[in-house]
């Protein structure tokens, strides 16, 4: 059984015509104030429409602070990553010792991140521009390299009187971006790991069906524009999109610290060993204006 409309179609045109002509009675009959009243509701809703509008078209730009905000968040989902991989390595180094050896003491290494502002970049060839600054540190009683040190790398301001050593990592953003190379009493020269005589030991973090686990060590190298992973056997899995850290046991930082994903992986059946690519952040053209320092600290803390 079909159902009627209530409105034929052919009686449609005339219900609207109804309504207009008594839209149009009421404006011309009905109240003096009555137009006056639609009028101002007509004019107040185009404003509002005009408003929003208007603030839809001079609203600040959000893509940059989303861009930042999905950076931290990159940032700390790489931290993550390395957490659940060394819980996971450190589950099966406990589920193969005996549960009746303990530690009567346990060594409690933390890393602080020392903020440390990037002064310009050094060349083998001696910057002339500097002059002006060290004239001006003599009148303090500062000379030599006390304040601009000499040979290539990146300068901070930070050094021995921070409590900065040779060799500590430097990081931009939680991401392994050097070390230092040498050091002076107010400044530090950087070596990124871009550099050709740059090397590190570093551990390659997979995906399982476990979640993130270990996987093979190598030799991070720079190679003058990137970085490359060295003696890294065969044998082992690599696949591109492999997270870089460091090895803690093998660095002067007490913490997995992240160096880049791997971005090419290839081996021939004569190789022994695999050619690895990885992204890095310091062989950009523009330098970060600035940097953290990676200080360890050992607390010793005795069981009771």
């Amino acid at each position: 059984m079909q159902e009627r409309s209530l409105l034929p179609n052919s009686s449609f045109p005339y219900v609207v015509w109804t309504i207009w002509i008594a839209v149009a009675a009421l404006l011309h009959f009905g109240p003096n104030a009555l137009p006056k009243l639609l009028e101002s509701a007509t004019i107040q809703t185009a404003g509002i429409g005009l408003n929003v509008v208007t603030a839809q078209k001079t609203s600040p730009p959000t893509s940059s602070v989303h861009q930042s905000e999905i950076e931290q968040l990159r940032a700390t989902q790489r931290v993550l990553v390395a957490r659940v991989a060394t819980l996971q390595n450190q589950l099966l180094q406990f589920q193969s010792v005996p549960s009746n050896i303990t530690n009567a003491d346990k060594n409690l290494v933390t890393a602080k991140m020392q903020p440390a502002r990037v002064l310009g970049a050094r060349h083998e060839t001696h910057d002339s521009s500097l002059e002006l600054l060290i004239s001006l540190g003599k009148q303090q009683g500062l000379v030599g390299e006390e304040l601009v040190l000499k040979g290539p790398g990146i300068l901070i301001d930070q050094g021995e009187a921070a409590g900065v050593i040779l060799d500590q990592l430097v990081s931009e953003s939680r991401v392994l971006f050097g070390r230092i190379h040498k050091l002076g009493r107010w400044s530090s020269l950087v070596q990124p790991i871009s550099d050709p005589d740059f090397r590190i030991a570093v551990r390659l973090v997979r995906s399982s069906a476990l979640g993130p686990v270990w996987g093979a060590t190598g030799i991070l190298s720079g190679t003058g524009t990137g970085c490359e992973i060295r003696e890294v056997s065969a044998t082992e899995p690599v696949a591109i999109g492999d997270y870089v850290y460091t090895q803690p046991q093998l660095s002067t930082s007490s913490e997995m610290i992240y160096c880049g994903q791997v971005t090419h992986a290839s081996i021939e059946p004569s190789d022994t060993h695999w050619k690895i690519q990885v992204s890095t952040v310091s062989h950009r053209d523009e330098l970060p204006t600035e940097l953290s320092v990676i200080q360890s600290h050992l607390s010793v803390k005795s069981s009771r």
